[in-house]
């Protein structure tokens, strides 16, 4: 919801996005209509599509020429967005932030996507892009012939003036307590 609500304010007149063309997407109209109302600019399109019938992702990746999806967690639902966007040829990108899913998805589908054309991003979001931006600002410093051959980068949030308390997304907190039963 959050992902729909940045893009229709930068795809309202003089945003960012001014001009591109967008869709949400989801298994429940009452759900997406639900969200339409709390949005700045509608998107160009709703598209009901669930990722437990192949047809219907098939269905909406084939609509678009890039795919970004933003639910999770990916490891349960991101794999058959994944394959649906590589027989298609559509690009795909997430915000993903679990290291196995990404694992299995390019030991998986790389080759796949390779033949096909198509781009695979994964880690497009505020979990992985200030560490993956730190190790290359870090890499660039080591001038040629030099390597850098390993970079480990940690970041930590400090947030002034939030509520007491920890928040965050259900789909969050799913994703790291599957994501530790696995290590």
């Amino acid at each position: 919801e959050r992902v729909a609500r940045t893009l229709s304010k930068w795809s309202m007149p003089g945003g960012a996005w001014a001009t591109v063309r967008w869709a949400i997407a989801g298994r429940s109209q009452k759900k997406l209509d639900g969200m339409l109302g709390g949005l700045a600019s509608p998107p160009t399109g709703v598209v009901i599509a669930d990722t437990s019938d192949e047809a219907s992702l098939r269905a909406m990746s084939a609509r678009t020429h890039v795919l970004m999806n933003a639910t999770g967690p990916y490891r349960f639902y991101g794999e058959a967005v994944v394959s649906a966007c590589i027989a298609t040829t559509t690009d795909y990108c997430d915000l993903c932030g679990e290291p196995e899913f990404i694992d299995r998805c390019q030991l998986k589908h790389s080759d796949a996507a390779r033949t096909a054309g198509v781009l695979v991003v994964h880690a497009c979001a505020f979990d992985s892009v200030p560490a993956d931006l730190g190790t290359l600002f870090t890499a660039m410093q080591f001038p040629p012939p030099a390597l850098c051959a390993h970079a480990d980068m940690y970041h930590v949030v400090s947030v002034e003036g939030s509520p007491p308390g920890a928040s965050g997304h259900a789909t969050t907190f799913r994703a790291a307590v599957h994501g530790f039963g696995g290590a």
